[in-house]
């Protein structure tokens, strides 16, 4: 139900993490070797150097006491997936971590950086290792949609709720059943067209860029994006939040206290929190089966050397 235009009620709650889209990560059973979150995974300072990060952000220290800051339902993709790398923002801080995952030994090296302003850390360059740089392959032309989150995408839309509540859904064995059925479906167009799950060049700008100097005159026209239609009519599945009819009367937002203010401030203050991106309409039901090792390695260096 959110959609173009957006009242305060329904641009709060697209702001929001899903249960259904944790659900379809956590479907994944291959390979990740970058996740890309907004905030931190839960317990993610405990590896990483907390003292330091207390000494620039003192307001942090409850949440970093009683292990509350970040969100608890990203947590457990970071033991599911063990991606290599982990690159996350929100807290306007930069803070390095690795992660240990002792049973797979193999790490996870978390990074978030801070905002982009004069004299503060907002950026680090990084080389990560492809298959094909390794053979010296120009990969740049190459960059393709991973088949088995194609499947799970295609299996996965009966279950996306356009409402104001969350659908059920169905138990992992179902589901990974379905997503066997839509990976054959997907192995098939691939082997009709070789550039099946290619992904095109077609990166360009679909709103005009921030004019300081134009007045705004409400929310400007809304223009897809070029990549996601793309993505939805290889799959033959539905446009995100298009389609949908707009209510004559937006329904106020209810009080949620796991809701955030998103209109940020330059500076944070002392005493500010940092409530987790959750939904008000989604339980989380079937991420409790996964532990988050919240176990305390040794400490960390502030700089992580990305590149080893």
């Amino acid at each position: 139900w959110e959609h173009p235009p957006y009242d305060q009620g329904s641009m709060r709650s697209a702001y929001h993490v899903r249960e259904y889209e944790v659900w379809k990560l956590g479907m994944l059973t291959g390979d990740v070797d970058i996740f890309l979150s907004h905030d931190w995974p839960r317990g993610i300072t405990r590896h990483g150097d907390e003292r330091r990060l207390l000494r620039t952000k003192r307001f942090l220290e409850e949440e970093v006491r009683n292990n509350a800051l970040g969100n608890p339902y990203t947590a457990p993709l970071l033991d599911k997936l063990k991606p290599s790398y982990w690159f996350a923002a929100h807290l306007h801080t930069k803070f390095a971590a690795v992660y240990e995952h002792k049973d797979a030994g193999k790490c996870t090296k978390f990074l978030s950086l801070d905002k982009c302003l004069p004299n503060r850390d907002f950026l680090q360059a990084i080389h990560i290792e492809t298959e094909g740089s390794a053979s010296g392959e120009d990969v740049s032309s190459s960059i393709r949609y991973d088949p088995e989150w194609l499947a799970i995408l295609r299996a996965a839309e009966p279950y996306r709720s356009l409402g104001r509540q969350a659908a059920m859904l169905p138990d992992p064995e179902t589901f990974r059943a379905e997503v066997e059925k839509q990976r054959e479906w997907v192995k098939q167009r691939m082997s009709e067209d070789a550039d099946f799950n290619r992904i095109p060049h077609n990166f360009e700008l679909t709103l005009p860029p921030y004019n300081p100097h134009e007045r705004s005159a409400g929310q400007p026209e809304f223009h897809p994006s070029p990549q996601t239609l793309h993505l939805v009519n290889k799959l033959e599945i539905a446009m995100p939040h298009v389609g949908v009819n707009q209510p004559e009367q937006a329904c106020e937002a209810e009080n949620n206290p796991d809701e955030i203010d998103l209109d940020e401030e330059e500076e944070e203050e002392e005493g500010q929190t940092h409530d987790v991106l959750v939904p008000r309409d989604c339980c989380f039901r079937q991420l409790k089966c996964w532990q988050v090792n919240a176990g305390k390695d040794e400490k960390n260096e502030e700089e992580i050397s990305l590149d080893d």
